[in-house]
């Protein structure tokens, strides 16, 4: 499985990356769809509030964990938000090239505004699969972010932590370590049971993110906390460069 996966990524990744670079962010949510997972409508809620948190530069990736995982059919988003160039952002004291590169920044937020409004609609598909291909799924994505450049990576995983691909399920981490060197790592929605079985459930897949995988951070979030907390900071680029009448 693991060589058929990374001959599609390669695949997905030369159309994928060819058309804009140094972008800042990659985010990938994982999603589980599958009747043993009772908060489909809350990921929901939570992957349009990562969404809305996006910004030019950003990318972006939505993959669905269901029935035998493979990029061409779980993958369901993926995009590089339009980049802003860094001489754009810099403060000018000449009114006309402001407005001038105002206006650039309007059309690349335009661009991004869409993007968001894609993600949104499409959240509201109603999907549904029967088993569930976990541990495949985090090879995809570990591959994934083997392939990025950017600065800062975000794995946001939707789900009970649980592999049930032949009706045997299993809530232990894969055996076989893969690598998230850098990436901030947090799990929602997981049930939660009781801190007897908390505990040594965090514990193993802390250990497995983090003392395996090099994962730069782990959190996992039961969920009534996975409601609260704040996902994903906004794009630190803004909509409104600083005009050479506003004050110091």
């Amino acid at each position: 499985m693991m060589r058929k996966l990374m001959l599609i990524v390669s695949i997905l990744l030369i159309a994928f990356t060819a058309s804009i670079s140094n972008a800042d962010r990659v985010v990938i949510a994982l999603r589980d769809i599958t009747p043993s997972f009772k908060f489909g409508a809350d990921s929901n809620k939570g992957i349009l509030l990562i969404a809305n948190a996006l910004g030019p530069g950003d990318t972006f990736i939505l993959a669905d964990i269901g029935s035998t995982f493979l990029p061409e059919k779980n993958v369901k988003f993926q995009c590089r938000m339009p980049n802003v160039s860094q001489d754009i952002l810099q403060p000018v004291g000449n009114l006309v090239l402001w407005r001038q590169n105002q206006a650039k920044l309007n059309r690349t937020w335009s661009e991004v505004d869409q993007v968001k409004k894609k993600i949104a609609e499409l959240l509201k598909v109603p999907v549904k699969e029967e088993d569930t291909d976990f541990y495949t799924a985090l090879e995809y994505c570990s591959l994934r972010f083997s392939s990025e450049t950017q600065k800062e990576k975000f794995l946001f995983i939707f789900s009970d932590l649980t592999e049930d691909l032949r009706g045997e399920p299993n809530e232990d981490p894969p055996s076989v370590p893969l690598g998230f060197n850098g990436v901030h790592v947090h799990i929602l929605f997981c049930p939660w049971h009781g801190q007897a079985e908390w505990k040594p459930k965090k514990q193993a897949w802390q250990a497995w993110f983090v003392g395996k995988g090099k994962a730069k951070e782990f959190t996992l979030h039961e969920p009534g906390e996975s409601k609260l907390i704040k996902l994903l900071e906004k794009s630190p680029v803004p909509r409104k460069l600083k005009s050479p009448f506003d004050s110091e």
